[in-house]
């Protein structure tokens, strides 16, 4: 099917048959991070890092890092791969783009939920979003400081469609790459994270691991929804019109496929949406899509048409929607702003909405479904990943100005400073699979001195001799290393070293490490000192 609007539409697809579906399973050679920010987001009118134009919430940016991925901070301003031009939007109207897909997504295969690492599916929320606690970080451990809002948390999937169960979800890309509130910090994308959600970034559409090498456009086109209008019931500001001002609607997924034009490529009711309440009544806020290659959105009932050779279209809806609170077409349970959905299927609920694909809950998200809050968190924006990462680890309890350093012995990006002048830094590498070897290696420290490599289930910061104590509950003490020449010492085999004090780590636990290091001439006299913490999520 084909649904042209006023904008002339280019034929930049080619049919690819049978190849096509084998490349649905390809990964991209390399990668990169795309995305968008809300339009009250601070960073929002600055100039942006590539060109020097002013940011609009409409403009599809990427760090402005060396590397061209997140970075550990402080990072300059994002840059704009995409103006919002090059989508087409026409007029002086304000335009807020609200998902982003280059069509190019990851496709979920019932056949292969045995995959060696599970935490492909990466998400954002808005800043209302609380999370339900699993371990740090993760969306309740960074809403808690008004920081999850500019992150990017993945989650580990099982098989799917899925009904509702308790998941988890930890942090993967955090907004400006600095340690947050809560203490730990991963690679950043050089966004504003303020001292409440209010004055911090909201990160509102993502693409990852898509990159188009030598071009400024993406071969396939740019998919996307716009704004909505309604009023949002948790606030009662009114969004801003962005897709009523484009002649279309906030359910419509759009397709750019060449600079300057842009067209509907599924209209909102073949989505489901739009039907309780009529035309811009549902919001699309989320987008993972895989076209076969042909360029027209083909509707199917089936759970898994992209199996058979058809399209991947997966959404989810904005609060104030009012889909919400509808009967999914798969499970027959209310609709929440964290589901993941499909299209309507040929399900048990024989409903015409969206079907749950993947539940809100699965990802750690909190949900009205629980009775506990009114609105559920609202996912801003997802994506499934070919290459999720090996090694799942995050520094945390750096001795930075706001720590209780034991005598005013700072370092911001380790432990508390030893008599090397530097604070004793602790990192992860290999793998955090419990059937692979993680190793820790502890370094600035001072040379020829004994140190204790250790493990505890909670996290904590407490003053303790020279430094801090970054893990507590039950502390198994792994191996005693000496620092050599260098200053360092590691240790190798994690997994099985717990197992020897009697302790299985199991998949999906996070657990939390941190050496302790004898510092005869440390700064505050006691005598010894600690490491920054590292928090290993496990699967």
């Amino acid at each position: 099917m084909h649904y042209p609007l006023r904008h002339s539409r280019t034929r930049a697809f080619r049919a690819l048959g049978f190849l096509s579906l084998i490349l649905c399973h390809a990964p991209p050679a390399t990668a990169q991070v795309s995305f968008s920010i809300d339009r009250s987001s601070p960073t929002m009118g600055l100039p942006d890092s590539f060109g020097g134009a002013p940011i609009t919430p409409a403009d599809i940016l990427a760090p402005a890092t060396a590397s061209g991925t997140p970075d550990y901070g402080p990072l300059p301003t994002p840059g704009t791969s995409i103006p919002e031009a090059m989508l087409g939007l026409t007029g002086a109207d304000f335009h807020e783009l609200d998902a982003l897909s280059y069509g190019q997504d990851r496709c979920f295969d019932i056949n292969n939920q045995g995959e060696s690492n599970p935490f492909g599916l990466h998400f954002s929320v808005d800043e209302y979003a609380l999370g339900v606690p699993g371990g740090a970080p993760d969306v309740a451990s960074e809403a808690a400081v008004a920081d999850a809002c500019a992150d990017v948390f993945m989650s580990p999937l099982g098989p799917v469609p899925s009904p509702p169960l308790p998941g988890i979800n930890t942090g993967a890309i955090d907004g400006d790459g600095l340690p947050s509130g809560s203490g730990y910090v991963y690679p950043g994308l050089g966004l504003i994270e303020g001292t409440t959600a209010t004055n911090s970034d909201d990160l509102d559409a993502l693409d990852m691991e898509s990159t188009f090498p030598g071009m400024d456009f993406p071969p396939g086109g740019v998919y996307f929804s716009l704004d909505t209008s309604f009023v949002d019931p948790l606030t009662g500001a009114a969004h801003s019109a962005t897709a009523i001002g484009q002649g279309v609607v906030g359910g419509d997924i759009l397709v750019a496929p060449a600079p300057g034009v842009f067209t509907i490529y599924a209209p909102a009711p073949l989505l489901g949406l739009d039907i309780v309440a009529g035309p811009d009544s549902d919001d699309l806020d989320a987008l993972i899509l895989w076209e076969n290659g042909d360029g027209d959105y083909s509707p199917s009932h089936d759970i898994f048409p992209w199996l058979s050779g058809g399209d991947m279209v997966l959404f989810s809806v904005r609060r104030g929607s009012a889909v919400i609170g509808m009967p999914d077409s798969l499970f027959g349970i209310p609709i929440c702003e964290g589901d993941i959905l499909m299209p309507p299927v040929f399900g048990g609920a024989g409903s015409p909405f969206p079907a749950i694909f993947i539940a809100a809950e699965n990802l750690g998200l909190d949900t009205a479904r629980t009775g506990a809050i009114q609105f559920s968190d609202d996912l801003d924006a997802a994506d499934y990943v070919f290459q999720a990462p090996d090694l799942i680890a995050n520094k945390y309890c750096q001795c930075d100005v706001t720590a209780p350093a034991p005598c005013a012995n700072y370092d911001a990006s380790a432990g508390c400073r030893n008599s090397t002048g530097l604070g004793g830094l602790l990192e992860a590498s290999g793998s955090s699979s419990v059937s692979g070897i993680l190793a820790m290696t502890a370094s600035q420290l001072p040379t020829g001195q004994p140190g204790l490599l250790f493990i505890a289930p909670s996290a904590a910061t407490i003053p303790f001799r020279d430094g801090l104590l970054c893990a507590t509950g039950t502390l198994r003490r792994l191996s005693i290393a000496i620092s050599g020449g260098s200053g360092s010492m590691s240790f190798s085999g994690v997994v099985a070293m717990t197992a020897a004090t009697g302790v299985t780590i199991m998949p999906g636990e996070t657990w939390y490490l941190q050496t302790w290091f004898r510092d005869p001439t440390g700064p505050c006299g006691t005598g010894s000192n600690l490491t920054n913490g590292v928090g290993v999520l496990f699967w």
